[in-house]
């Protein structure tokens, strides 16, 4: 099957801080910190994801834009790394610079980013190269909030993307990213956005940090000044997972997927009349499902990138025909197996081999429906099967 992963690309430097004792004097002014050296790898939705996609044996093409500077040569350089041809639709543009974003990935705390945007700002309905792109597959586009032309006039432009795909007989997929709040990026009308563009998105791939910021600003903010920063996953329950996957299920989306990060992948479906409108993929038996699975533990090593790699797991398992809850399994696995070692060689083959064997997950803290999961426990499914409305043991 064919895939086109668009959106936002850039490059990510990475300073080495493992053996930093100083990360709170990282700002320190007129300070000096010693740190290890520095990785320049791809980065952004386009890359991350369509590596992944790439790496799990799908035909992948990146579609972006980058500048005519040092750093657009670098990036064609890296992502010929991966394959030869996956440079090959991103636009430089004369005049415009690189995206870059310095991630900051300091000992016990999750990562930051200090990000520059550069010609994704510009990216848009133009600048994708449909004449040379296959017709049919997946189209898959990353992290709108970090572009700008696509977000205005309500999204207008993200709509017209989406729907020149689904007449090209494309399934569109959705990622999203939550924006500095004080850009103007931050202070959008988000879900006045999604209620315009889901109805033309098939499958929509949110982490639940951003998806709060997107629908529900108020709430985030409480639950962030609850928790004292963004980590606000570990502090939700299930009776908002299923709120929320109904309201972007109400909204438009057919498929929902909210990463959880360490706290694992939950997935909603609209009806079955919605879902044969999809194109390009056959999905029989996921019509009014909803469902969640663990994270599997791992040790952690990095967890820039990983969202991107669930996303990835999750459209692979779709388009291999797997069930829902196969399909959020893979996604949870596929983030894990990232997170433990970001460089280590990866497809399809050794993916469903881990998910086959003994993998232990996570202990569950969430409170889900008055659910309870045992230790080990590989998920819990919600569907037509139980009448009863409440989360279920599957064996």
């Amino acid at each position: 099957m064919y895939v086109v992963a668009a959106g936002h690309i850039c490059i990510d430097i990475t300073p080495d801080l493992q053996g930093c004792s100083r990360v709170d004097d990282l700002l320190a002014p007129g300070g000096l910190v010693a740190v290890g050296p520095a990785k320049f790898e791809t980065g952004g939705a386009v890359a991350n994801t369509g590596t992944a996609l790439h790496a799990l044996g799908f035909s992948t093409h990146l579609v972006s834009k980058a500048g005519q500077d040092a750093m657009g040569q670098m990036l064609d350089t890296l992502l010929q790394a991966h394959g030869p041809q996956l440079s090959l639709h991103i636009k430089k543009a004369q005049g415009e610079s690189t995206s870059y974003a310095l991630v900051v990935n300091a000992p016990g705390k999750d990562r930051c980013f200090w990000a520059h945007f550069g010609a994704n700002e510009s990216f848009g309905l133009d600048d994708i190269p449909w004449d040379d792109l296959p017709e049919g597959g997946i189209f898959y586009f990353g992290y709108p909030p970090l572009m700008r032309r696509v977000c205005a006039n309500g999204g207008a432009e993200l709509k017209a993307i989406f729907d020149a795909a689904h007449a090209r007989g494309f399934a569109t997929a959705l990622d999203f990213c939550t924006p500095d709040p004080s850009t103007e990026a931050g202070r959008l009308d988000w879900r006045a956005l999604l209620e315009k563009v889901l109805p033309s998105v098939d499958v929509f791939v949110p982490s639940l940090p951003e998806l709060l910021f997107m629908v529900d600003r108020p709430r985030f903010e409480s639950l962030c000044a609850q928790t004292e920063g963004p980590e606000i996953t570990g502090h939700i329950d299930g009776a908002l997972l299923h709120e929320l996957g109904g309201l972007l299920v109400a909204m438009g989306s057919g498929i929902v997927g909210i990463k959880l990060g360490a706290h694992g992948f939950y997935a909603r479906t609209a009806s079955r009349t919605r879902l044969e409108k999809i194109p390009a993929l056959t999905l029989n038996g996921w019509g009014g499902f909803e469902c969640w699975v663990p994270c599997f533990d791992v040790e952690v090593r990095g967890t820039n990138g990983s969202g991107d790699r669930a996303v990835a797991g999750f459209l692979s398992a779709m388009a291999h025909g797997l069930d829902v809850l196969a399909a959020a399994r893979t996604a949870s696995g596929a983030g894990a197996m990232h997170v433990e070692n970001p460089h280590a060689p990866f497809d399809w083959g050794k993916l469903q081999s881990r998910l086959a064997g003994d993998w232990a997950v996570r202990p569950c803290v969430l409170h889900l429906e008055g659910w309870s999961p045992a230790p080990g426990q590989m998920g819990c499914l919600l569907g037509p099967a139980h009448a009863d409305n409440r989360l279920a043991t599957v064996s």
